[in-house]
């Protein structure tokens, strides 16, 4: 819209002056530059954007031609004795995964991959103590607590003394920490479709299957050695 007005308003002007008074006088110079350097200026813009637009372009298609190469270049010849191809797969997608999901929520100023779970944990609960939230998030004691210390004194959330257990703390979130997972929700929802949208409905379950099936295999492996 603002491109388009730009250039509306330049050529409008400069083609009304054309028509009222051609040849110009020279009292009309002035005005006439001024009209060119408008006309100039959005064709200086367009390119920029053009040009802007192609490089982001190109680092897109980069960055996704590194993600097929890391993920579609390992063969079983190619996995050192000891490691398995399934499980290395599983956790370069996660560590892959994992960085994507924590590039989108740092767009959000002071907020990080691991608030972020906070903030999805107490959205679906009124209330969650700190184990609840643990079992949930699959965050580190350690590294939880520094977060809800954190984000109570940015005032996201309120803690209160759990009336089971004194010496557990319960947690809420506060109107500013609704509004922030409000806000921030509509950019990580596009980011679950988008990778979501990767495999049809279908393949969505035989992939869980699959990722089922591995996770035994590799539970039964580990009580097995």
């Amino acid at each position: 819209m603002m491109k388009r007005t730009f250039f509306a308003l330049a050529m409008d002007f400069f083609f009304q002056l054309r028509c009222q008074t051609w040849p110009p006088s020279r009292v009309m110079y002035p005005v006439l530059a001024e009209a060119k350097t408008i006309y100039m200026t959005y064709h200086i813009y367009v390119v920029i954007c053009m040009r802007s637009h192609t490089v982001w372009q190109r680092k897109k298609e980069s960055r996704v031609r590194d993600t097929v190469k890391r993920l579609t270049g390992m063969r079983p010849g190619q996995i050192p004795d000891g490691a398995s191809l399934l499980a290395v797969t599983v956790f370069r997608l996660s560590r892959m995964l994992k960085s994507d999901v924590t590039r989108t929520v740092s767009k959000e100023p002071g907020v990080g991959l691991v608030s972020w779970r906070v903030f999805m944990g107490l959205s679906m609960a009124p209330e969650a103590t700190q184990k609840e939230l643990i079992t949930f998030s699959r965050i580190e004691q350690g590294q939880l607590s520094r977060v809800l210390k954190e984000m109570e004194t940015r005032g996201f959330i309120t803690s209160r003394p759990s009336d089971h257990d004194k010496r557990a703390r319960v947690f809420a979130l506060t109107q500013a920490g609704r509004k922030k997972h409000h806000d921030m929700l509509p950019r990580m929802i596009t980011l679950a479709d988008t990778i979501d949208a990767a495999l049809s409905p279908e393949e969505q379950e035989t992939f869980l299957d699959m990722c089922a099936r591995i996770g035994a295999a590799a539970e039964v492996a580990a009580v097995q050695n």
